[in-house]
C-alpha cells in the first residue's frame, strides 16, 4: 500500500494525491506505527496548499501537516524522510530555526538518498542559503540523474532565488511548468533577463489557470492569485520575497 501510494504521490497532480492519501490511510490501518506513511500524509497535506484550494486559509492543512510530520518522527526519528518532512512543515509556518535542525538532521542520517537531498535544496533556498541549495541538488542529480521532473523544476526555483534567472530559463525550456504555480517562477525569471512580452504571456497563462483553481472571493483577479502564492512562499529573508514580487509586476501583476 505505501509502494502504491509513493507512486500516486510522485505523479504532483490533486488527483493523484486524493489516491495516495486513501493508500496511505490504508497502510496505517494496517499499521499505526508506521513512520512512512505519516510522513507520506503530512507532504501531501502541505503540498495540497498549492495544488488546491486555492485562495482558502492554509493554516488547517498545515496543522495537519505538523500532526502527521510529528509523529513520523517520533515513531522513527532515524527515518531521514520523517525529518525533511518535518522540516519543511516547520517552514511553512515560518519556524525557520526548527526547519533547519530538521533538514540538517535529514542530511545527515542518509546523505545519499537523493529525494531526501532534492527535498532539502529548496527548503534551503527558502531559508536565506540558495547556494547550499544548489549543492544539494548537484548531489542529488548525482545520485539520481535520470530523476523524476520535479527536481528539475524545484532546481529552476532555486535558480531563481539565487538571482541566476538564466539557468532557471534552461529549466523549464527542458520540462515547462510542472505545478499551476511554477508560471509564476517561470514569468519572474523571464523578467529578470528582460523577456518581456514572454513574462507577460506567462502571466496570463498564470491567471488562466489560476482563475480555474479559486475558490476564494470571487471578486479577486490575477494580481490576488498571485499575491496569495506568494503569500504562501516561507522566504525567511525578506530581500528574496522582494525581488520576487519585483519580476511579477515586470511581468504585470501587481502585487
Amino acid at each position: 500500500l505505501w509502494c502504491r501510494a509513493t507512486e500516486e504521490h510522485e505523479l504532483g497532480a490533486a488527483e493523484s494525491h486524493d489516491r495516495a492519501k486513501e493508500l496511505y490511510e490504508r497502510a496505517l490501518a494496517i499499521d499505526p506505527k508506521f513512520a512512512r506513511a505519516h510522513s507520506g500524509l503530512a507532504e501531501l497535506a502541505y503540498l495540497d496548499s498549492f495544488l488546491r484550494s486555492w485562495g482558502r486559509p492554509r493554516a488547517e492543512a498545515r496543522a495537519e501537516a505538523l500532526r502527521h510530520a510529528r509523529l513520523a518522527v517520533e515513531l522513527d526519528p532515524n527515518d531521514a524522510q520523517a525529518h525533511v518532512v518535518l522540516g519543511w512543515t516547520h517552514l511553512a509556518r515560518r519556524e525557520f530555526e526548527r526547519a533547519r535542525r530538521h533538514l540538517d538532521w535529514a542530511g545527515d542520517l542518509n546523505p545519499n538518498d537523493a529525494d531526501i537531498d532534492m527535498s532539502r535544496a529548496t527548503a534551503l533556498a527558502f531559508l536565506g542559503d540558495p547556494e547550499g541549495g544548489l549543492d544539494s541538488a548537484a548531489l542529488a542529480l548525482r545520485l539520481n540523474p535520470y530523476c523524476p521532473d520535479w527536481y528539475l523544476s524545484d532546481k529552476a526555483v532555486i535558480h531563481v532565488i539565487a538571482g541566476q534567472p538564466d539557468a532557471a530559463l534552461e529549466v523549464y525550456d527542458m520540462v515547462g511548468e510542472l505545478y499551476p504555480h511554477s508560471v509564476l517562477w517561470h514569468a519572474a525569471a523571464a523578467a529578470q533577463v528582460g523577456r518581456l512580452e514572454e513574462a507577460r504571456r506567462l502571466a496570463a497563462d498564470f491567471a488562466a489557470k489560476a482563475k480555474q483553481l479559486w475558490v476564494g472571493d470571487p471578486a479577486a483577479g490575477p494580481a490576488d492569485y498571485a499575491r496569495w502564492i506568494v503569500k504562501g512562499l516561507p522566504f525567511r529573508r525578506d530581500s528574496d520575497a522582494e525581488s520576487l514580487k519585483s519580476a511579477l509586476r515586470i511581468a504585470g501583476l501587481e502585487l
